[in-house]
């Protein structure tokens, strides 16, 4: 059985999300900008619902700025259908599976602020209910 808080305490989480980058090598965010995806981990309690304020709380953002949350549903089908590769398309095939078997509660977010262009992105769910694990980018916004 997973342990969410020895997952997130001894590494197991980040080494989740450093496998999750490593297949998302080579794609960026379908944005202005062409910002790598980077491995994201979050402390997160196991009785704490994921909310767009505890989500900014748990990062450390401002409180002023907005944390907007949807299913992740619409990253993975925004991704297929912004490249005619068919192995972009497998990879994000791929990296939707792997998410949808090791992470509960998959969401996108956008953390947006007065006047901020480079707008930080995150895809991500919960490890056994716990940490949050998934990736991040940035997403400008003009």
């Amino acid at each position: 059985m997973i342990d969410p808080v020895v997952a997130f305490n001894h590494g197991v989480a980040h080494r989740l999300s450093l496998s999750l980058a490593t297949l998302v090598v080579g794609q960026t965010l379908t944005s202005e900008s062409d910002v790598p995806f980077e491995p994201f981990t979050a402390a997160f309690d196991v009785g704490t619902r994921v909310t767009a304020a505890s989500f900014k709380a748990a990062l450390g953002f401002d409180p002023a700025r907005q944390a907007v949350l949807g299913p992740a549903a619409r990253f993975f089908e925004n991704a297929a259908a912004a490249s005619d590769d068919p192995g972009a398309q497998q990879v994000f095939a791929v990296l939707e599976h792997v998410m949808r078997r090791s992470l509960t509660g998959l969401n996108q977010a956008f953390v947006r602020g007065e006047g901020i262009v480079e707008v930080p992105f995150f895809l991500f769910g919960r490890l056994a209910g716990g940490p949050l694990v998934g990736l991040r980018s940035m997403a400008i916004e003009t």
